[in-house]
């Protein structure tokens, strides 16, 4: 079984084929799934735009959301640095004797 497999995808009225590997179809369905759902949901917001204009609306909010995430992943990355610097200083104070 070859891993790479080819797929078509519809984002708006643009067509994609596509070789992807395997182990992410699900995932690019589930974008070009959720792109759609938003393109329609702004096209029916702003009736008086172009398709180009709602599309590079839809880009900008999954920009944004990706963002988002990933500040919110920095903020988690450096609390559990900072949390295991404090649990490193009470093991060794606990080793050292100084913690009893």
């Amino acid at each position: 079984m070859k891993d790479e497999l080819d797929i078509n995808l519809r984002i708006g009225d643009v067509a994609l084929r596509m070789t992807i590997d395997r182990s992410e179809e699900e995932l690019l369905r589930e974008a070009a799934g959720q792109i759609n759902i938003a393109l329609e949901k702004w096209r029916k917001k702003f009736a008086n735009r172009s398709n180009r204009e709602l599309m590079a609306m839809v880009t900008l909010l999954f920009a944004k959301a990706f963002l988002i995430q990933r500040k919110h992943e920095d903020k988690v990355d450096t609390t559990l640095a900072d949390f295991e610097d404090e649990l490193d200083n009470l093991l060794l104070r606990l080793n050292d004797g100084t913690m009893i």
